[in-house]
């Protein structure tokens, strides 16, 4: 993936073009202490599935990318425990 923006509150990866679809934009954002998580397609997809792309992209990421963004995230991170 192609890093797209990195900063204190997220960073943004692009995958490249495929026939499956364009490009995704893969993304962890962090709002309020939590990281919101998503994949879709930024550019052109002519058909209405995304053959899997996006579920792909997130098992990629929370099965071995995310100690990566975990690492580079860990200041502003903060630890919560529910109850």
């Amino acid at each position: 993936w192609r890093i797209g923006y990195f900063g204190r509150d997220g960073i943004i990866g692009y995958t490249p073009i495929s026939w499956e679809s364009y490009a995704e934009e893969v993304a962890v954002r962090i709002v309020n202490n939590t990281a919101v998580i998503k994949s879709e397609c930024v550019g052109y997809q002519g058909f209405f599935t995304d053959y899997g792309k996006n579920e792909k992209n997130l098992e990629l990421l929370l099965n071995g990318e995310i100690e990566y963004v975990e690492y580079h995230l860990k200041d502003t991170l903060q630890e919560t425990t529910q109850n």
